[in-house]
């Protein structure tokens, strides 16, 4: 079951809020605990709880001073090249919004264009209604669709190329077998006698032997 996708704002039940809290530092010091692990990094972590007397410091005090002293032993554009607060990451999650909204703005915009192209195809709508602001839109799905139909096209034509060079193979296989069956028949026939006192008929094995008997004893000779 997917779990359901929280919305980053203040709870204000006072209760929930703790006991998020909570459950948020426990997860937060297991994953710096999985982090110092698996890729053999220094890590430590400070949290400060609302009611707490003291910060609960991961690892330990000691192992988070070294930390935090080789922090700051960096220089200032070192420290703050990924250093962001509340503030820094809220404006981020705007900006990176208003992008994902002005993209779905101009794809929707384009989607209602290329609608228009087609329903003027059909006749049902005209050109001359497109506002001036909208013309290079316009020419740009335009040129768009065009090379999609012509992309659908060249893969029809490869499609159809493959089959037909499948077809051809079948059929060119097809002559192979027959010729070698001829063949195999013709070596078969050269191995045996074709003088007719070589041959030796079984008459019992037509299906009406009798006439040939009759037609032997009336001095018939098969």
């Amino acid at each position: 079951m997917a779990r359901k996708k929280v919305t980053l704002a203040y709870i204000e039940v006072d209760s929930e809020r703790k006991a998020s809290f909570r459950k948020r530092k426990r997860g937060l010091m297991n994953k710096a605990r999985e982090i110092g692990t698996l890729c053999d990094v220094p890590v430590c972590v400070i949290v400060y709880g609302p009611s707490d007397e003291e910060a609960e410091v991961y690892p330990s005090r000691a192992e988070a001073q070294v930390v935090v002293g080789r922090f700051y032993r960096l220089s200032e554009a070192e420290r703050t090249r990924k250093m962001v607060n509340q503030e820094t990451f809220t404006q981020q999650r705007i900006v990176k919004a208003q992008a994902q909204l002005s993209r779905l703005h101009r794809e929707k915009r384009r989607r209602e264009l290329e609608k228009h192209v087609y329903m003027c195809m059909e006749g049902s709508a005209r050109i001359e209604d497109v506002e001036a602001s909208d013309v290079n839109e316009m020419g740009w799905v335009i040129n768009q669709v065009i090379r999609d139909i012509t992309s659908r096209m060249e893969r029809v034509k490869g499609k159809g190329k493959e089959e037909e060079k499948e077809e051809e193979e079948e059929k060119k296989d097809s002559v192979d077998r027959y010729m070698l069956s001829i063949a195999d028949s013709l070596t078969e026939l050269q191995g045996i006698g074709t003088s007719q006192a070589e041959v030796r008929w079984d008459l019992s094995a037509l299906p009406y032997p009798y006439m040939f008997n009759n037609a032997q004893g009336s001095g018939g000779q098969c």
